[in-house]
């Protein structure tokens, strides 16, 4: 029986991609390596929406599903003028 994690990378280069339930991400690390970029959930608390998070060069974001169960990462949308690497299983 094999244990190899299965990962998936991404260059996101001046450009916008939604992650949804449907990639079957656990986890998910953003780095911004150029440019400009943010991050925004789906989730409304009450009734206060998401709103964008600015990322910075260089330092990573990682975000992930609750380790109690096996639960998917939610819709997340990032949109960059530059490049970010995303790494995620």
């Amino acid at each position: 029986m094999s244990n190899n994690v299965k990962t998936w990378s991404y260059n996101l280069i001046n450009d916008t991609l939604t992650i949804d339930p449907s990639f079957g991400l656990t986890r998910l690390s953003i780095l911004l390596i150029s440019g400009t970029g943010s991050y925004k959930g789906s989730l409304q608390v009450g009734n206060l929406p998401s709103q964008p998070i600015p990322l910075q060069v260089g330092t990573p974001v990682n975000l992930s599903a609750e380790p109690s169960a096996p639960l998917l990462l939610g819709e997340l949308t990032l949109t960059t003028t530059g490049t970010i690497l995303l790494i995620g299983k």
